[in-house]
């Protein structure tokens, strides 16, 4: 019988060289069903997944699970270990998965050449054949098309276990989840609900307790200015009980001091300093209760150059080679200095392959292109780490601004040893930026976005005025940030770029 139950008790962890700890004095019970672990990028959610199963271990504290648990990564570098099990198995289970998320057993002798929507359904069928008691999953959906996206709803609705998931497709959440837990390091709140029910609560407790802390604030501060009266007066007492000063033979004012003192009148100033340093101090802890973070101003417009040529790229009928007979079908391709492109197409239709395409034939100087691919490896996001390290303090200063705008804490992105995917695109397009690049390529832009990521880069987007390409499955997105759209259309064996507006 699968146990139903993953309980949290007190659990800390910080990593190496962060000034702050990212979860501290977290409790959580969390039962059968799919929980949602919700908040902005670099906030600790895929850390709390690995927490959770044993991929890493809290400084402090308990995690109680059941005896089998499952992480599946939003990497898609490399297979998952020991998917051979999974793909070269015949039973009812591994038969039903493989049709159902449409994988062939020879993708995983070509892992490299598949893309990244197609490697993502490996990793999903691997982990549901295990049937863990416990399964975290992050973004399980990135990269992926509509249908298929559809179809990972249905499989992982199936799933009977503890399931925990990051994702920022808010209509998975919503049809999948009914508990949410909001991660604010280093505090992590629970839900009850669905994600769209779960964040006006969220919401709601938020702004209470910014009201609550704005009021003990307002009241400390008085107390504070009460408190420094109160001590000046009781001073000031003291000074007119001392003997300090007065002459040995004037006996009637010694007399006058000793009766004040045994009456009581010497310490009543005292007594009342007392009595408010211990409501200061109560306040005090409130406030801490009721802290909230500092809110950043987030959204932005960037600076861009329109590049002076006629023309970017005109082509005749062309024809790129995707693979053993498979080609996409170009009847001409044209792209002027201020065009927004978006293109769409399944997974496997070709979209990355004609970035690439174009990336090699485009007339302009590299230094004036900015493309930013749908992944960045472990080692691709040290190298930006470094290069980030050799900035002048003004460049730094303003790339700062930039990621700060787009929704992201600098100081916590500048202490991580490794960016987060999301940290990750905002930081190349926020470095890009700081070089006023006639070209922008974007492949799946929001892949691995928060939320508010995608809203910032989409007014980011809005304000350019230089070329623009953009390869999304997010349709609502291109639609509001590019004006042409490119779409591939399977013809039979046959890929065909067809062109119109949004």
């Amino acid at each position: 019988m699968k146990s139903n139950l993953l309980q949290i008790n007190n659990i800390h962890f910080s990593y190496d060289g962060s000034s702050e700890p990212l979860f501290e004095s977290v409790s959580l019970n969390i039962y059968s069903g799919w929980t949602a672990i919700v908040g902005p990028n670099g906030t600790g959610k895929s850390t709390f997944l690995k927490l959770c199963t044993d991929l890493l271990k809290a400084q402090k504290g308990v995690i109680l699970k059941p005896d089998s648990s499952a992480y599946c990564e939003q990497r898609t570098d490399f297979a998952p270990d020991n998917i051979e099990d999974f793909i070269y198995s015949y039973d009812k289970i591994a038969i039903k998965l493989k049709s159902i998320l449409g994988i062939n057993e020879d993708g995983l002798n070509r892992w490299d050449s598949l893309s990244h929507g197609e490697r993502k359904r490996f990793q999903i069928g691997k982990v549901l054949y295990e049937d863990p008691e416990l399964l975290a999953i992050d973004e399980p959906t990135n990269h992926l098309d509509i249908q298929t996206k559809s179809i990972i709803k249905k499989v992982l609705l199936e799933y009977k276990g503890i399931g925990l998931i990051v994702s920022h497709d808010r209509e998975l959440l919503d049809s999948l989840c009914s508990n949410c837990l909001f991660i604010d390091p280093p505090k992590v709140s629970a839900f009850k609900g669905n994600y769209t029910e779960a964040k006006a609560q969220y919401g709601s407790e938020l702004e209470y307790n910014r009201k609550v802390y704005s009021e003990l604030l307002t009241e400390k501060r008085r107390m504070n200015s009460v408190l420094q009266e109160r001590k000046l007066l009781a001073q000031n007492s003291d000074s007119r009980v001392s003997k300090r000063g007065i002459a040995k033979n004037d006996h009637d004012s010694r007399e006058k001091l000793n009766r004040a003192r045994v009456t009581g009148k010497d310490g009543v100033g005292g007594k009342l300093v007392n009595q408010i340093q211990g409501r200061l101090n109560q306040t005090t802890e409130k406030l801490e209760k009721h802290k909230v973070k500092k809110e950043y101003t987030t959204g932005i417009e960037f600076q861009t150059e329109i590049s002076r040529r006629n023309g970017l790229l005109a082509l005749g009928s062309t024809n790129i080679v995707l693979g053993v007979d498979k080609s996409l079908l170009i009847d001409h391709l044209n792209i002027n200095p201020s065009d927004k492109i978006g293109i769409t197409g399944n997974n496997g239709f070709g979209k990355s392959s004609l970035i690439r395409f174009i990336l090699q034939q485009i007339k302009l100087e590299k230094e004036n292109i900015l493309y930013i691919p749908q992944e960045i490896n472990e080692k691709a996001t040290i190298s930006i780490k470094e290069d980030i390290r050799k900035l002048g303090d003004d460049k730094l200063g303003k790339l700062m601004t930039f990621v700060t705008r787009l929704g992201s804490d600098p100081k916590r992105l500048l202490e991580s040893d490794l960016f987060s995917p999301g940290e990750t695109k905002k930081l190349l397009f926020a470095i890009g930026m700081l070089y006023q690049p006639q070209l922008i390529i974007m492949d799946e832009p929001t892949n691995h976005l928060d939320i508010v990521g995608t809203e910032c880069l989409e007014t980011a987007l809005l304000g350019l005025n230089c070329a623009l390409i953009l390869v999304s499955h997010d349709f609502p997105f291109l639609q509001k940030t590019t004006s042409i759209h490119w779409s591939i259309e399977r013809k039979g064996n046959v890929y065909i770029l067809e062109k119109s507006y949004f």
